[in-house]
């Protein structure tokens, strides 16, 4: 299954380069779980996607699974990471299940 991920100029501008957390590819995914998903979601990109679901706010345990971005997201990581210029982009994400 795939997912597609959408990231935005809005992304693009909010993102801090070289936080893996405040990716604009990591913004543009935690904007799509809020929308399917109104639980918490950490999810944190440095060339893979690592989500994140606690099971409670309280519980330290949690439900974490990670995925390897394809070549054009990583690409634009690395172009974001290095303050060069990048558009936004549209890319599929494949994944186990929907979260």
């Amino acid at each position: 299954m795939s997912v597609k991920v959408e990231v935005t100029q809005k992304h693009i501008d909010n993102g801090i380069p070289c936080d893996p957390l405040f990716c604009p590819i990591s913004l543009a995914l935690n904007e799509q779980l809020k929308s399917t998903d109104k639980k918490s979601w950490i999810v944190s990109v440095n060339f893979a996607v690592l989500l994140n679901k606690p099971k409670s706010m309280r519980d330290s345990e949690s439900n974490c699974t990670q995925y390897s971005l394809p070549k054009i997201a990583k690409r634009f990581i690395k172009n974001f990471d290095n303050k060069l210029e990048v558009k936004p982009i549209t890319f599929e994400l494949k994944v186990k299940r929907f979260w």
